[in-house]
Parts: C-alpha cells; structure tokens; sequence
C-alpha cells in the first residue's frame, strides 16, 4: 500500500425505512465517495457504517454486498443518538491510502449537506 492513510467521511439522508431506499442511499453515497476521490473498491482498506436507528429495514453493509461489493471489508453500526441528532442517516468512514499530497474529497449528499456545510460544497 502506497500513499498516506486517511480518512474519507460521507453521509445521506434516506427518506423511507424500506430495503429499496436504504439499498440506493448506500450504494448513491460509497460511489460519490469513490467516485469523487477517484478510487474503487481494491484501493479501500476498511468502510465503518453507520446508520440511525429508525433505519431497520435493511442493513446498509448488506445492501452494498448485494450491489456486488464484495472485497472491500465492512462494519456496519448503530449510530449514537444525541439531543437534536438527525434522523434517517447512513453515515461512512472509509479508510484508504491516497497519494501523498493529495486530499480526500467527502461526500455529504441530500440532507446530510446540513451536516457539514464545509465539506458538502466540495461534495460530489
């Protein structure tokens, strides 16, 4: 592995509690993310998941295995709640070597651009 290790953060909001919803939003957000740092699946080290707990139709690593991601390794967790937390959200933290000098691009989609206006603009 070359490159420096770094973090990539994204999130989405997912508007319904369904399987087909919460399949789209993962795969919409892990693509904007590889997509806009302009790496795939093998250039990845780790992805940590996390969705909110009104998202229990479907587990947002699964639905990425269904989409055929099947290298990349994935943990999927609750996310923590706090006074004011958004509802409906899968956040990612993705792992990966970039480049020396070469910095990640998050992805904050839909309603998660709330979540950090800084980094939404630059989002893909």
């Amino acid at each position: 592995m070359n490159g420096t290790m770094c973090g990539i953060r994204g999130a989405i909001g997912v508007s319904s509690d369904t399987a087909e919803e919460i399949r789209a939003r993962s795969v919409e957000l892990l693509r904007a993310i590889f997509d806009g740092n302009g790496i795939g699946e093998d250039d990845a080290v780790s992805l940590i998941i996390s969705a909110t707990s009104d998202l229990k139709a479907l587990n947002p690593a699964t639905a990425m295995r269904e989409a055929g991601y099947e290298v990349l390794p994935l943990f999927c967790v609750r996310e923590a709640e706090f006074a004011g937390s958004p509802c409906m959200m899968i956040r990612m933290l993705m792992h990966v070597a970039l480049p020396a000098g070469r910095r990640p691009v998050h992805a904050y989609l839909g309603s998660a651009a709330a979540l950090r206006p800084d980094l939404a603009s630059a989002s893909p």
